[in-house]
């Protein structure tokens, strides 16, 4: 019961450009090749628009799911 859940958690905050619709819970595999980590299971935990002069910007943060066995 408590296998997993001591563990450290994987988070990420991205920022892209506006053009797309994300939803707060959505499941992404991302990829890294930076820290070399390949198919990470992340899900959306907040999602922020920022609109300017320029254009729109989406800014997602995201956490491993507790409830994805990889």
């Amino acid at each position: 019961m408590v296998n997993g859940t001591g563990a450290a958690k994987w988070k990420a905050s991205i920022e892209l450009n506006g053009t797309l619709s994300y939803t707060v819970g959505e499941l992404y595999y991302i990829t890294s090749e930076r820290i070399n980590k390949t198919n990470q299971p992340l899900r959306i935990k907040e999602v922020k628009h920022s609109f300017t002069s320029k254009g729109w910007t989406t800014d997602l943060t995201m956490e491993e799911d507790e409830n994805i066995v990889t």
